[in-house]
């Protein structure tokens, strides 16, 4: 009598060793894919899926995508098969830009980026205070196109280069009016005069019409115009030529600048003061008196 117990098939039922014969479709019981015949339960897109529904979805997005991607070269492709790979990536985005490899490409990707055609093309820029001849725009547009600059950059150049020109000619003319007007208040009464002297003195010499025309609109700075006027008194007091001071015949006498006049006036007042004198005297130095304060203190 042997022991050994008889193992039927429906004693092994649900104890997951199936003996049956029926192929093994990797998935376990219960599956959706249970009912999917074992090559399309175990294909893409169905192994992976946690339903039908996902199944079908990636699919559909596959289909979808279907074309769309780029198989890339490997290490050993030629230049032909690299730039079909080049073209198509840009086919499929066209804001997408190659290096360039030669002068002509570079041209071609600074026109993509917007520098124009010509250089006649730049707009050039209006900044208040500053303004360009013809001839130095065309030759900044000329330089811009020759660096390449694009329509962007030379715009945002000028403006920053112009500004600053406009800063520098305020900061200039602000500085040089107010030299000339310390000039005009060192001169006194007699800053007229000795414009006209000077003014005179250029005529008399040849010099540029453009320079004396800036003398008369008072546009020299201070420094020139008093070498000026030395020369001016230098020759006109030098006995060569026509006098050129003021201190010819039918000429007005030289007026006096506030310095000079305040060293007479002091010369004047000690002869004044403390001191005893006929009344037609006295009259004449206290009119002379008031002509002296009134060229010492031009602005009182």
């Amino acid at each position: 009598m042997s022991d050994d117990k008889d193992i039927s098939a429906g004693d092994n039922a649900g104890s997951g060793d199936d003996r049956s014969g029926a192929p093994d479709t990797g998935k376990p019981s219960g599956d959706w894919r249970s009912n999917l015949p074992p090559e399309l339960a175990t294909a893409p897109y169905f192994r992976s899926a946690k339903n039908l529904e996902q199944a079908v979805s990636d699919l559909s997005a596959a289909a979808a995508n279907a074309g769309n991607s780029l198989r890339i070269p490997g290490p050993d492709a030629d230049e032909d098969a690299l730039n079909k790979f080049y073209d198509k990536i840009q086919a499929k985005a066209p804001q997408l830009m190659r290096r360039p490899d030669s002068d002509e490409a570079y041209q071609q990707v600074l026109r993509d980026l917007g520098m124009p055609e010509e250089a006649s093309k730049y707009a050039l820029p209006e900044v208040d205070g500053i303004k360009l001849a013809d001839e130095r725009i065309g030759e900044l547009k000329a330089m811009a196109h020759e660096a390449g600059l694009t329509g962007k950059q030379f715009d945002g150049f000028m403006k920053s280069m112009l500004t600053k020109e406009a800063a520098d000619l305020s900061a200039t003319q602000t500085a040089r009016e107010s030299d000339i007007a310390q000039l005009r208040g060192e001169w006194g009464a007699a800053a007229d005069q000795r414009y006209g002297e000077v003014a005179r003195l250029l005529e008399a010499t040849g010099a540029a019409p453009e320079l004396i025309e800036a003398v008369n609109n008072r546009h020299v700075d201070a420094q020139t115009m008093r070498w000026f006027h030395s020369m001016a008194d230098k020759m006109g007091s030098g006995g060569e030529g026509a006098p050129l001071g003021g201190q010819g015949k039918g000429e007005p006498a030289p007026i006096m600048t506030p310095a000079e006049a305040t060293l007479q006036l002091g010369e004047l007042e000690s002869k004044l003061i403390g001191k005893r004198m006929p009344a037609d005297q006295q009259a004449v130095l206290m009119k002379r008196r008031m002509e002296l304060m009134k060229l010492a203190y031009p602005d009182t």
